[in-house]
């Protein structure tokens, strides 16, 4: 597992019912990946954190770990894993230990 390129992240108000603003926050991918899963890192109590994990058949797939910084309302890519053993399905964090996930995953056909 590697580091690889930072991902864009974008911040947009939009009205609600005329007075109220709400400022949203949106993750952006790197172009050409595509996601499939999210999960919460919920061992994690410090941080509001989460993990992205993308859905390419013809490329390594990739995890990305963000965190929402209440403080400033931004998010933060931590980190960008390569993920070599196919499409990520599913995610799913351990409630006790936040260095431990587990992925659902399908094969690249070889050939």
């Amino acid at each position: 597992m590697k580091r690889n390129r930072s991902s864009n992240i974008t911040s947009e108000n939009t009205n609600q019912r005329e007075s109220s603003n709400v400022n949203n926050l949106i993750y952006n991918l790197p172009e050409g990946l595509n996601c499939r899963s999210m999960c919460s890192v919920t061992a994690d109590d410090q941080n509001h954190r989460f993990v992205v994990g993308t859905c390419n058949v013809n490329r390594p797939n990739e995890l990305h770990v963000i965190n929402y910084a209440e403080e400033t309302n931004r998010i933060l890519l931590e980190q960008v894993l390569t993920y070599e053993h196919g499409e990520v399905f599913d995610l799913k964090a351990s409630p006790y230990n936040m260095d431990i996930m587990a992925c659902s995953s399908r094969a690249a056909a070889d050939g």
